[in-house]
């Protein structure tokens, strides 16, 4: 068995809070009143040497977050809800754990996720509001 990477798992707000994140200058697509802030995880890895996309992984609810981001850098999961009894996302056994359990498992964060896909998909051209999305991120990279 290979040994188990090493992955820099942390609340990215305690980092990127509001005043760090990359504000767009836009709102949100679901929310015309929310501004639509990227987290860039360059600035993570400012903060913690030794990490970079091949050992972070980026776990957000909202995947338009993650669009400067390296490709396969993130995963998406539903939002917990603790009033819904059937909501396991944070049970031990559940599937997300199984699911970290197997990239802690993996010798690249990136190749695992690309060949294990978890939760909503990442924001690419295949995504319906892919056209709105990249202008967006491409006037702010």
């Amino acid at each position: 068995m290979l040994p188990r990477t090493v992955l820099l798992m942390l609340h990215v707000d305690q980092i990127l809070d509001q005043e760090k994140c990359t504000d767009s200058g836009y709102k949100t697509l679901e929310n015309s009143d929310k501004p639509l802030f990227f987290k860039d995880l360059s600035k993570v890895f400012q903060c913690f040497k030794g990490f970079s996309a091949s050992n972070t992984i980026f776990i957000e609810e909202e995947p338009y977050k993650a669009l400067l981001n390296p490709d396969n850098t993130g995963v998406f999961p539903l939002s917990y809800d603790p009033s819904d009894t059937k909501d396991n996302l944070l049970d031990p056994e559940g599937e997300f754990c199984s699911y970290l359990d197997g990239l802690a498992n993996s010798s690249d964060v990136q190749a695992y996720i690309k060949e294990h896909p978890f939760g909503q998909p990442m924001i690419d051209s295949s995504h319906l509001d892919w056209s709105y999305y990249r202008r967006v991120s491409n006037i702010v990279s």
